[in-house]
């Protein structure tokens, strides 16, 4: 992924998609992503608790 480019030609889906769905997407990905190298479990937690309510 390129981090901080708006503009890429390989990931025209994310260019369509609105700043906002592409930050919680990005958000969630990274939190899955460092519960599956071990870490961040915590942040994980914590979204399922938001979700939850």
């Amino acid at each position: 992924m390129a981090e901080g480019s708006d503009v890429n030609d390989g990931e025209m889906a994310e260019v369509r998609a609105p700043a906002s769905v592409r930050a919680a997407a990005s958000a969630r990905a990274a939190a899955f992503n460092s519960v599956e190298r071990g870490g961040g479990a915590k942040i994980t937690e914590d979204q399922r608790w938001r979700d939850q309510r």
